[in-house]
């Protein structure tokens, strides 16, 4: 298909008014082939460096890192540091989750209320009551050819990649939607339904074994252009997701230097912590807030992900993982799918609240003790 392009762009040489524009014209087109090649070699060559390097201390970094150390010991220049704190340093040790309390939980219903507006693009139920309004794509003046922009959100039919943008007077929220968030774009397309659930949750597969997925590449395009977009300017941005949405939240939250709350999060592949290199994975606790219910699939505490997760450390072994604070809710819901898709009834809960209560449900006084307008 490239050497059609650029045989078709030869062939177009006579629209143009000098050799030189002709030329030019194709000599553009060689490059970017040649820069597209460049990077498809290079992701190949590359790709085994992805799973090196573990989120904790490890086995094969302490016996590297061993003669520097007694070295440092011998001439005297370990800066007053134990040999434990040279041989078992660890950069981005995500921290141990801890519960809520209720006060504290309060600080999530407005995240949590956006991450649910995303999903259903509802604002009349999750967003109005607190505040909030969908800003309509129309008004955000972006342009983004490989993502539609829809009534009240963008939305890659491909990818299933849904992002709505929601704001109070100062504060804007960038949520984006988890799997079989498609659904309020697409009603009755029970066929595209079934594909588009197996299919992402295929690529979630992919995501989590060290791939670097479309939806990902696509989101961050798109984002890259909404924090510049003239709509925006002068407001406090803040990214929202849920699960495979989470994902991509965490991800450009990482990217961009932009705090994010991560729900019930997917964790983040070798390949997508390879893109964003170590230092942004460091400095995780200043831009992303993770955000638990007990029980969750994911949750870090399940002692399947713990032995796993200490095995593969030891190892040296680069494994998914999520990063930044991490917290907890508690859920009255038993099955893991409802503690995994029912994050709001959780918080409610939490807050001693009905699971089943919803903003648009509450009145005004309890509404402004929970949220700071």
């Amino acid at each position: 298909m490239q050497i059609v392009n650029t045989y078709q762009n030869v062939a177009d040489c006579s629209l143009y008014k000098s050799l030189p524009q002709c030329l030019g014209r194709v000599a553009e087109q060689i490059q970017k082939y040649a820069k597209d090649l460049f990077e498809i070699l290079y992701a190949v060559v590359t790709f085994p460096c992805r799973y090196i390097g573990s989120k904790t201390w490890s086995i094969p970094g302490v016996i590297m890192r061993l003669p520097q150390a007694l070295y440092q010991r011998i001439v005297g220049r370990a800066d007053n540091k134990a040999m434990k704190d040279i041989l078992f340093c660890s950069k981005h040790q995500s921290l141990p989750a801890r519960e809520l309390t209720r006060e504290e939980a309060k600080a999530y219903v407005c995240p949590l209320a956006m991450a649910a507006c995303t999903h259903a693009c509802d604002e009349a139920t999750w967003a109005n009551p607190l505040g909030y309004r969908i800003v309509r794509p129309s008004e955000l003046q972006v342009d983004s050819p490989c993502i539609e922009s829809k009534t009240l959100c963008f939305f890659d039919r491909f990818s299933g990649l849904k992002m709505t943008v929601m704001e109070n007077n100062d504060q804007v929220v960038v949520g984006i939607g988890a799997v079989a968030a498609y659904e309020s774009e697409t009603p009755g397309e029970k066929k595209y339904h079934l594909g588009m659930v197996i299919w992402m949750h295929i690529v979630a597969g992919l995501s989590l074994f060290g791939g670097e997925i479309a939806a990902v590449q696509k989101a961050d395009k798109l984002f890259s252009q909404l924090v510049k977009s003239p709509r925006l300017q002068g407001k406090k941005i803040t990214l929202v997701g849920v699960c495979f949405g989470g994902m991509i939240a965490q991800f450009l939250s990482l990217k961009h230097r932009i705090h994010s709350y991560c729900i019930n999060c997917l964790p983040m592949g070798a390949g997508l912590q390879w893109r964003l290199g170590r230092k942004a994975l460091e400095h995780a606790e200043r831009f992303v807030t993770q955000v638990r219910v007990t029980g969750d699939y994911f949750d870090s505490e399940r002692k399947v992900w713990k032995i796993g997760d200490a095995v593969t450390s030891l190892l040296g072994i680069k494994v998914p993982g999520n990063f930044g604070h991490s917290y907890l809710i508690t859920t009255p819901y038993t099955t893991l799918k409802t503690v995994h898709e029912r994050s709001f009834g959780s918080l409610m809960w939490h807050l001693g609240f009905d699971q089943r209560t919803k903003p648009n449900k509450m009145d005004q006084g309890t509404l402004d003790s929970l949220c700071r307008r």
